[in-house]
């Protein structure tokens, strides 16, 4: 039989070679294997591969490792404004480090920024524990306003976490990470309303219930690590689940604080869209998940649930309200245009509603999803 050897052949033969490639690293890895000396020894590994790389200004670590061999490390590259760099970056990884080292470092695509916003990134998204790994020590400036971080609590309680306990086809490492995640948006939640002297809304029995539900997701991280079976699916259904329960009464308590605390007008609060294409009935085909506005239920046509008033129409903020949404805006917007331009539109850290042209959204639903309350 005569071969024919072109580009397209080759293309196709090549991605047959390194699909069996990545096959076979996949099937020799034991994530037993995975140590806490091994996170140091690819953290020693990414000075090594990417100091050497011109433009590259600093590379941090950021969060905690509190599940070995389940926890991934989060990285944060600050370079010069060239695609060439990140293009380096993403190469660099493929191509120098093996599976189980992509397994800890290369999760997901780390934080790339420039050093205008570096300081300020926690405007943007929290970055704890920060541990310098190479190049220039920047100073990370702390959100001391309460307002932006109720503006960021807000971002956070309608968008970002329902959209990830609705995602399907998740990993059992990602559960396992969004589940941990949902402490700081609690934690967040409780120095927000403190602040302001706002009622719980919770009682002491679901309180308990939230730290309960985390603890027993830390034990199932260190045990299952990456895998599950029939019990740990269970809890993620139950956990994620209950969680869209405390985030509905969480959106509540926000509301009333945004009314007695901060006098945003009723009216203004009322006229609230449903954004999106994605259906809440993530748990059963005939459930869909309903909130209380203002003392009626509207069901959840579709995701996610947005603040217009936030995110549109910002000019019906109170004067301290709307000045706090501008300063957090101005550091997401300059890391936003950033990635775009220098990143390929590629980081850890991407708000929904930024993804694309806001208004062009807007205009493509406004019709179908306006509220009348």
């Amino acid at each position: 039989m005569k071969h024919i050897y072109n580009n397209e052949n080759l293309i196709f033969i090549k991605n047959i070679l390194i699909q069996k490639e990545v096959k076979e690293d996949c099937n020799n890895f034991n994530i037993d294997d995975v140590t806490i000396s091994f996170y140091e020894t690819c953290l020693n590994k990414i000075v090594e591969k990417f100091g050497k790389i011109p433009g590259i200004l600093a590379i941090y670590q950021f969060g905690s490792i509190s599940a070995i061999g389940n926890s991934d490390i989060d990285l944060i590259f600050v370079i010069e404004p060239d695609k060439k760099i990140s293009s380096k970056i993403f190469q660099t990884f493929e191509d120098k480090f093996s599976f189980k080292e992509k397994y800890v470092l290369y999760q997901h695509t780390p934080l790339i920024i420039g050093e205008k916003i570096i300081e300020n990134i926690n405007y943007v998204r929290e970055c704890k524990n920060v541990r310098l790994l190479y190049g220039e020590n920047y100073t990370f400036n702390d959100v001391d306003n309460i307002l932006v971080l109720l503006y960021m609590l807000i971002d956070l309680i309608t968008e970002y976490y329902p959209f990830t306990f609705l995602t399907k086809k998740l990993t059992a490492r990602s559960e396992f990470q969004y589940i941990n995640a949902f402490r700081y948006v609690y934690s967040l939640f409780i120095v927000v309303i403190s602040e302001f002297e706002v009622s719980l809304n919770l009682n002491s029995v679901e309180y308990e219930e939230v730290q309960n539900i985390l603890d027993k997701n830390n034990l199932y991280r260190k045990e299952y690590k990456n895998r599950c079976d029939s019990e740990v699916r269970k809890f993620f259904y139950y956990a994620k689940k209950r969680f869209l329960d405390i985030l509905k009464k969480m959106n509540l308590v926000i509301d009333n604080l945004l009314i007695t605390k901060l006098y945003v007008n009723n009216n203004v609060l009322k006229c609230k869209y449903l954004i999106g294409q994605r259906v809440f009935n993530r748990f059963c085909k005939q459930l869909y998940y309903t909130m209380n506005f203002f003392g009626k239920e509207i069901i959840y046509g579709q995701y996610p649930l947005n603040y217009l008033l936030f995110f549109r129409f910002k000019n019906v903020l109170p004067t301290n309200l709307l000045k706090a949404v501008k300063e957090r805006d101005f550091y997401v917007d300059a890391y936003i245009n950033f990635v775009k331009n220098y990143a390929f539109g590629r980081s850890l850290y991407f708000p929904w509603r930024k993804r694309n042209d806001w208004k062009t959204v807007v205009k493509q639903i406004i019709g179908a999803v306006n509220i009348s309350i």
